[in-house]
């Protein structure tokens, strides 16, 4: 219960337990001034004199201790000393507030407290932190203080006012932190599969250090000084609520929670490999990694990246292009899209297309090589080449597709194929057989002819002795006349039923595998004319010999026709070529044995056979025939050697009567008698020169045998004479000596 009477006292008389009180004189009392020792919240000392005591209202002391009063009251105190009394007022000190701090925000406190016993007018608040000191009075038993920095120190001091309006009670003095602000800008820089990393920006007012907690399968939490964070441990594909407070002072004053949601990284997946390929496919198989896991990310990339998603822990990528290679990776993903593991890599190549329409370019040592890949690419291609009757292979290397294969052997068939390879996948072409053309013969040799054939032979092509499967195509073809075709399988051949003295143009080729040709090789010539019929040689003269003969079979305008001369030694004395079917030879000896030969010429190195004719010169005829004695019945011939004699000459002598022959006889001598004639008759003497049954030019004679007497007779009767008569007469009287 209050007193009735209160002052305000100022607050500082009450710190220091002194006060000075003007004393009031009340009744017969005189005002004064007090000497007070100490004052607290129910008792007052007083420096008090002796024969002094003191009185508060029914309390009286003699030893200037005055207790049992009320905290924060106003009291009258009666002095008396000496029969004399002082009158003065004082205030006890209000009891110390208790205390409390609620409602810590990061701006604001709400402070409150209980109202103490005894009295108090109102209440001094008082705060300091920051670096600002504030104070403000209330009345009431609280007070919300706001417009505070976040997360920093302040000392609250409550002073109770005792009634006088200045005494002040002992201070309540509490010291709270305002809970810090939230962090700024939380972020992720970085995270792994066992790790994340946050950043955060200090928030306004004070902070001491951050706590970072975490959840996954259980909540975990850490403490750092900086404004970034690395999280150890985590598992990994899992999602995690990340939070980070301010901290203040103490580990209990934490503003609030700035909240991020996030997730490990994946884990890589395990044990990736290949498990099938074909040309437009590739299967791949893993092992989920350790941690969560909730689909894989499958990338390839050939021209492009593609990429595809699955469930499950392998994968066939189709669609892809032949021959190509594929850098493949799988990832695990978790909780979105965004959240994937570290690639697991793996490279391959596709099946590479089979190389097909292979062709070539045919060369007699060469073959070029050309090939489709159907689609796709490879790395390179192999050629292989090979020939077993030639224990022969080869191979060649290429990006192309066309490759050559040189000094080949000609006119062979080789083995063929090609092989795509791509990575370490190959595909290969089906087998075919190409063969180089083949070689020329050598040249065309006209070994024998004949007026119906021509043998012809030519040299095995250059490098192929023992080819097998070869063939020689012959072509042969008058002027103007069709062609004809025959083949062989050796390098010769006859060709035959050809018209005779004929030029035939002759090619021959070489035929090898696959029918391919060489280049053809030429040449012409004529088939032997047919010999000249009929051949005649006779004498012209002594000096010449006629020569004719009845054009071949089969003549041809060209023919020209070779004459030569021989003498009797066999050596040539004349040759000439004509065109005509007959000739002189002139310059001949006379009577000489000559041999004629006569070949018909179509061409140069195309004659016929020889027909030969024999024949002599007409020897010179006798000289001198001379009717050396005349008989009755004989006639005795004389004549002279020729000049060119030869002991081969015989004579012969022909007698004609009446133009009868009579006589026709040889001899060796140059004499002949001719017996049994008729006397008196008139004789016509004809004698050549013979050798070899050819005859000189004839001399003649004509002689009368003589007459006998009754030829005389017949004379003297005659009135003309008989000539024969006149011829022997004369003959007779020359015999007797009479002429």
């Amino acid at each position: 219960m209050k007193p009735l009477l209160r002052f305000s006292v100022p607050l500082w008389t009450l710190l220091v337990f002194s006060a000075s009180t003007r004393a009031q004189c009340i009744s017969n009392c005189s005002t004064g001034t007090f000497n007070i020792i100490s004052t607290t919240t129910t008792n007052v000392t007083f420096e008090l004199k002796p024969n002094c005591s003191l009185t508060v209202g029914n309390i009286a002391s003699g030893n200037g201790l005055i207790t049992g009063l009320t905290p924060g009251a106003v009291y009258q105190i009666v002095l008396n000393c000496s029969h004399c009394c002082n009158v003065s007022q004082i205030t006890t000190k209000p009891e110390t507030v208790s205390l409390t701090v609620t409602n810590i925000t990061t701006s604001s406190m709400f402070v409150n407290w209980t109202e103490p016993v005894g009295m108090s007018s109102f209440y001094k608040v008082q705060w300091t932190g920051g670096g600002r000191n504030f104070s403000v009075n209330v009345s009431a038993t609280f007070y919300s203080i706001t417009n505070l920095t976040a997360g920093v120190q302040y000392e609250i001091t409550v002073t109770a006012v005792a009634g006088d309006g200045y005494t002040e009670g002992q201070s309540a003095t509490v010291t709270k932190y305002t809970k810090p602000a939230v962090v700024k800008n939380l972020i992720f820089t970085g995270f792994t599969t066992t790790s994340v990393s946050v950043n955060w920006t200090k928030p306004d007012g004070g902070v001491d250090w951050y706590i970072i907690q975490w959840n996954g399968t259980q909540q975990v939490s850490s403490r750092t000084n900086e404004t970034s964070f690395t999280i150890p441990g985590l598992t990994p594909g899992t999602p995690y609520i990340i939070t980070v407070a301010a901290a203040a002072v103490q580990q209990s004053n934490e503003g609030d929670n700035s909240y991020i949601s996030t997730f490990t990284k994946p884990a890589v997946v395990k044990n990736l490999i290949f498990t099938g390929f074909t040309t437009t496919s590739v299967s791949v198989n893993w092992t989920k990694p350790d941690g969560g896991v909730d689909w894989y990310i499958i990338q390839w990339n050939g021209t492009q990246q593609v990429s595809s998603r699955t469930n499950e822990t392998s994968f066939t990528i189709p669609g892809l292009t032949p021959g190509t290679q594929y850098i493949i990776s799988v990832a695990a993903a978790a909780v979105n899209q965004s959240n994937e593991g570290d690639n697991s890599y793996i490279s391959t190549f596709t099946r590479p297309e089979k190389p097909g329409t292979i062709s070539v370019t045919q060369g007699t040592n060469t073959l070029s090589i050309s090939w489709i890949l159907p689609r796709g690419n490879i790395s390179y291609y192999q050629v292989n080449i090979s020939n077993e009757n030639l224990v022969f292979t080869n191979s060649s290397q290429t990006v192309a597709t066309t490759t050559n294969f040189t000094y080949l052997k000609p006119g062979r068939f080789y083995n063929i194929t090609v092989t795509a390879f791509a990575g370490n996948f190959w595909n290969t072409s089906d087998q075919v057989s190409f063969a180089t053309v083949p070689k020329p013969p050598g040249s065309i040799i006209l070994s024998r002819q004949s007026n119906s054939s021509l043998q012809l032979q030519w040299a095995t092509p250059d490098e192929m002795s023992r080819a097998p499967d070869i063939i020689y195509s012959i072509t042969y073809q008058a002027v103007g006349g069709p062609s004809q075709n025959t083949t062989s399988t050796q390098n010769n051949t006859l060709l035959s039923l050809l018209d005779s003295g004929t030029n035939y143009t002759v090619t021959v080729k070489t035929i090898g595998p696959g029918n391919l040709s060489s280049t053809v090789v030429q040449n012409s010539s004529f088939t032997l004319p047919n010999p000249v019929r009929n051949l005649i040689v006779s004498p012209e003269s002594t000096t010449s010999l006629n020569v004719n003969w009845l054009n071949p079979l089969g003549v041809k305008s060209y023919y020209r026709y070779l004459v030569d001369t021989y003498n009797d030694t066999g050596g040539l004395i004349y040759s000439t070529n004509i065109t005509d079917n007959s000739t002189s030879v002139l310059n001949l000896n006379p009577g000489t044995n000559y041999s004629v030969t006569v070949r018909t010429k179509a061409a140069e190195g195309s004659e016929s056979t020889v027909e030969k004719a024999f024949s002599y010169t007409m020897p010179e005829p006798v000289a001198n025939l001379t009717v050396e004695t005349v008989t009755m019945t004989s006639i005795m011939l004389t004549w002279s050697r020729q000049n060119d004699y030869k002991p081969s000459y015989s004579y012969l002598v022909i007698a004609r009567q009446n133009g009868s022959e009579i006589k026709n006889d040889s001899t060796k001598n140059e004499t002949y008698t001719l017996y049994n004639l008729t006397p008196g008759e008139l004789y016509t003497f004809s004698v050549f020169t013979v050798i070899a049954g050819v005859k000189s030019t004839e001399e003649n004679a004509q002689s009368y045998t003589s007459m006998s007497y009754k030829s005389l007779k017949c004379a003297s009767k005659l009135s003309l004479p008989h000539p024969s008569c006149n011829l022997v007469i004369s003959n007779r009287l020359s015999e007797l000596g009479y002429v």
